[in-house]
C-alpha cells in the first residue's frame, strides 16, 4: 500500500526578504515516517508522519487501509477543522453545517 503526502510552506518578500532567505528556513527540517500496528489496533497498520523545523511541528497518524485520520496536530495541539466559509453566506442559514 502506498500513501503519499506533502508539506507546503509559503513565504513572502515581507517575511523572508528573498528566496535564498526563505530556503534557509528549511535547512534543519526533520521528517519521520513510521508504521505500526498490533493487537490493540485489530491488525490495522497505522502510519505516523512528523515534520519538524525550528518552532514548528506537524504530526499526523492515520489508518492506511481506511484512510481514517486518528489525529493531526500543530505543535502538539489538535489541528483546526475549518467549517464552510463563503462570502455573503451566513453559516446560520446553511442547514447542514
Amino acid at each position: 500500500m502506498v500513501g503519499n503526502g506533502f508539506v507546503c510552506e509559503m513565504g513572502s518578500k515581507a517575511d523572508d526578504g528573498d528566496f535564498a532567505a526563505f530556503r534557509k528556513r528549511f535547512v534543519a527540517v526533520d521528517v519521520k515516517d513510521t508504521q505500526r500496528g498490533g493487537l490493540n489496533t485489530r491488525g490495522a497498520i497505522r502510519r505516523r508522519v512528523t515534520y519538524r523545523r525550528a518552532a514548528l511541528e506537524l504530526a499526523m497518524e492515520y489508518n492506511q487501509a481506511s484512510e481514517g485520520i486518528r489525529y493531526a496536530t500543530i505543535n502538539g495541539k489538535p489541528a483546526p477543522e475549518p467549517q464552510l466559509q463563503a462570502t455573503g453566506l451566513p453559516l446560520g442559514k446553511v442547514p447542514w453545517v
